[in-house]
């Protein structure tokens, strides 16, 4: 790098990051990752260009700092195998072995949903558009901490009220619960 830390822009800080392209695949390759090996670097790159100063990735010298781009490099892999990890694969062969049953089920589910819903709208409206929230958050494994911060109600609060929102959908639908259970 001939330039001076202070004039370097951004392409040209990811110019020189990029010299060392066919190095950054290969230590990915060397991570265990060859079939993504090229997204993630390219992932590197953006990630750099958004987040990095050329302070951040050249010496006083101006070379590149290898290590901070691998450590970069390796961030993204694990962030990367980590989202893979979640990821819940069924085979194509679950297709086909869907039964009658399966589909009765389905929809005997979805009219307990119905009434369901239909239960939740008699409620306060309190009660309705928290238990309504907890039930669109509980899909995304929020946890009450968490939308107690984003709505500022206490999770003491949030808490105590969909323990009686639960209670009130016990008692009031534990027929259509039973049989739904009985039938499947």
């Amino acid at each position: 790098m001939k330039e001076k830390k202070g004039s370097m822009t951004k392409t040209n800080m990811l110019e020189e990051v990029a010299r060392f392209h066919k190095e950054w695949v290969r230590t990915i390759n060397a991570l265990g990752e060859n079939t993504y090996a090229e997204d993630i670097v390219q992932e590197m790159y953006l990630k750099i260009h958004k987040y990095t100063n050329p302070e951040t990735i050249f010496n006083k010298k101006g070379e590149l700092r290898k290590g901070y781009i691998f450590f970069v490099l390796k961030t993204i892999l694990h962030d990367y195998r980590k989202a893979k990890a979640k990821i819940n694969k069924v085979g194509l062969e679950a297709l086909y072995n869907v039964s009658e049953d399966e589909d009765t089920y389905t929809e005997e589910f979805q009219e307990f949903c119905i009434k369901l819903d239909e239960e939740v709208k008699n409620w306060h409206w309190y009660d309705r558009d928290l238990f309504t929230l907890y039930k669109s958050e509980y899909k995304r494994e929020l946890s009450l901490r968490k939308i107690a911060k984003g709505t500022g109600i206490s999770w003491v609060s949030i808490h105590n009220t969909i323990k009686i929102c639960k209670d009130k959908v016990r008692d009031n639908l534990r027929d259509d619960w039973d049989e739904l259970n009985i039938n499947n």
